[in-house]
């Protein structure tokens, strides 16, 4: 404080500072850094990956389908348990399937592949028509008692005994079929592909088309080293 003269001290002038209304200053981002605005669009997949993702949905609507096919060819399930059950079911899958190549058509899968994919689709709706001829087939008319006993007894009397009868399904040629397969495709990878493709070469050298329940085409698979002709291991 200073002093007046004749008189008390004088206080001294307060300063006043003024406050800045600028905005504070702005950090500079790293060189090659990128903010997406908040109201920008999440990036989309990529061609490649929508690819994938629809390859895949074929795979399982196509497992599917084989799955409501082979429950169809249990003994266990009668004529009107399949029309009731088995079929309704493949008559909603089925659709999904379409949807599914239609889909890896539109994202550009390669020619090839579509082609692969393609005859995927034919070789199931094929094994279907087959299941539905099976299934759907009449049954054959009943013959009376009395009549089935005297022809039973003729051809009982008119046969000579044998030792055993010949397999149903010809498993020479469906050992060699598999190693034709193995030969072209590579091995077999899994028990369920050597299963189905055992299945499928049973039934087109069957003389009626019919084809091995689970349990026969198991049995045949260790009687004739099937699992050796395609290359698979049970390792695997």
């Amino acid at each position: 404080m200073s002093k007046q003269e004749g008189g008390a001290a004088k206080p001294a002038p307060v300063s006043r500072r003024r406050i800045s209304q600028a905005p504070p200053p702005v950090t500079p981002l790293p060189r090659g850094s990128y903010v997406a605005p908040a109201n920008a669009e999440p990036d989309r997949p990529s061609a490649e990956t929508l690819r994938k993702i629809y390859q895949s949905a074929f795979e399982i609507a196509e497992r599917y389908c084989w799955e409501a096919i082979f429950d169809g060819r249990r003994k266990s399930v009668s004529k009107q348990q399949w029309a009731d059950s088995i079929k309704p079911r493949w008559l909603e899958l089925r659709p999904q399937l379409d949807q599914a190549f239609s889909n890896c058509r539109d994202v550009g899968t390669p020619t090839d592949k579509l082609s692969e994919l393609d005859g995927r689709v034919k070789r199931l709706d094929y094994k279907w028509k087959l299941e539905c001829q099976s299934h759907e087939r009449p049954s054959p008319n009943p013959v009376p008692v009395a009549i089935a006993g005297v022809q039973n007894t003729a051809i009982a009397e008119s046969k000579k005994p044998t030792r055993g009868r010949p397999p149903e399904y010809n498993w020479d040629g469906v050992k060699s079929r598999l190693a034709a397969y193995a030969s072209q495709h590579g091995p077999v990878q899994t028990l369920d592909e050597l299963l189905q493709k055992t299945a499928d070469f049973a039934n087109e050298l069957h003389p009626q088309h019919k084809t091995p329940s689970d349990k026969t085409m198991r049995e045949a698979i260790k009687a004739h080293a099937l699992n050796i002709a395609a290359g698979f291991s049970p390792g695997k």
